[in-house]
């Protein structure tokens, strides 16, 4: 069919059966009656002119499908058509932009709640606007239903963490938001969703600047970044004291080493005023000062760990599986070393106030790092 044009005043809206389908499930039909009502309208305006239909007739076109395919099982109330064709503009600061309701969507996934959930409620305000019949809204206006959606829905928990986001996203400082702990903890996968969420573009590792700093250092300059972190004891250039562990301390060499190139990451972001999520081993509370970056950026740790062990063992196992390049057996061989750097990171977490997050389930996890991300913000 020839890409055909809705004609609503002056404006031309295309014409995208998607856009139908999605408009006649939220009208209530189930989803294939709203594809055969749909494919029923492609059908009758395959046979027209190439010229925009008017808006009025396409509902009529509509109208007569529904009837043929259904009857009148889904009633005669078609004024729920005006979606296919209402564009809501937000105002904002002079200017307007169109209402989306997947950025909606993300904003509201900041609160905790699950994807599919955050959808549902966007789809909600966005119906309420178009019940509102009004092309142009504030900002505020939506910012303000939208409170009122989740505290009506789901508390006073929800609503006031979006409201945080919201008052964060007018500060003028970057969020910086460091995730540490061991190997095989879930750091990367929580570091990326969490970014995603939160509508944060930069994602780095530590792995990644360890490796920039291997090739700028020879194994003869730095022989400690040129190991894993969990072997970088074998390594050590320096005698170890009576009662040193040999695993801890190549591990405290490395992440000295390591993060030198953790700050200058930091620094670059807050210099470029953009947020950031960083992950990694080598994130250890109490190696870098936070306290330089208080009045520069907000900068909040959390640490991940898995304290079961067979839970870890597995893990390691689920990895292989994703990812062909990792052989597990070279974790599984080392996990005791493993082990005990979970256990050295989780204490100085305890020293310095850090939050710890038992990675039983991702969702979970993922859900309970956005809390306390919230409740951070709140006390800023």
């Amino acid at each position: 069919m020839q890409h055909l044009y809705i004609l609503d005043g002056e404006r031309r809206i295309p014409y995208l059966r998607g856009v139908l389908v999605h408009t006649l499930i939220q009208r209530g039909l189930k989803l294939a009656d709203a594809r055969r009502v749909t494919n029923e309208v492609d059908r009758t305006l395959a046979g027209r002119p190439g010229e925009p239909i008017p808006k009025k007739d396409l509902v009529a076109v509509v109208r007569q499908a529904v009837e043929k395919r259904l009857g009148d099982r889904y009633g005669d109330d078609y004024a729920f058509l005006d979606e296919l064709t209402s564009t809501i503009f937000v105002e904002q600061n002079g200017s307007s932009s169109p209402f989306s309701k997947g950025i909606l969507t993300q904003s509201l996934q900041a609160t905790g709640l699950e994807p599919n959930v955050a959808y549902d409620v966007a789809r909600n305000i966005e119906s309420q606007l178009i019940e509102k019949q009004r092309r142009n809204i504030p900002r505020s206006e939506i910012r303000l239903l939208t409170l009122k959606v989740l505290r009506d829905q789901y508390g006073e928990v929800y609503a006031e963490r979006y409201r945080i986001w919201r008052e964060f996203e007018t500060i003028a400082r970057p969020m910086i938001i460091l995730i540490g702990g061991p190997t095989g903890a879930g750091k990367t996968s929580l570091g990326i969703e969490i970014a995603h969420r939160l509508g944060i573009t930069r994602v780095i590792s530590t792995d990644s600047i360890r490796q920039i700093m291997r090739l700028m250092f020879s194994p003869e300059l730095m022989p400690s970044i040129h190991s894993s972190s969990y072997d970088a004891w074998k390594y050590l250039t320096t005698p170890l004291s009576l009662n040193a562990d040999p695993v801890i301390e190549g591990f405290r060499e490395q992440v000295i080493r390591v993060s030198v190139g953790t700050r200058a990451i930091i620094d670059r972001a807050i210099e470029e005023n953009v947020s950031m999520v960083l992950d990694g081993v080598h994130v250890v509370p109490g190696f870098i000062d936070l306290e330089l970056y208080r009045n520069k950026a907000y900068v909040f740790t959390l640490m991940v760990s898995t304290l079961d062990e067979a839970r870890f063992k597995h893990r390691f196992i689920s990895r292989q599986e994703a990812t062909v390049t990792r052989p597990v057996h070279k974790y599984l061989a080392n996990l005791d070393s493993i082990l005990k750097i979970q256990n050295y990171v989780l204490s100085m977490a305890e020293q310095h106030g850090a939050p710890i997050i038992d990675n039983l389930s991702f969702d979970e996890t993922v859900a309970e790092a956005l809390r306390l991300i919230g409740d951070f913000l709140s006390h800023q």
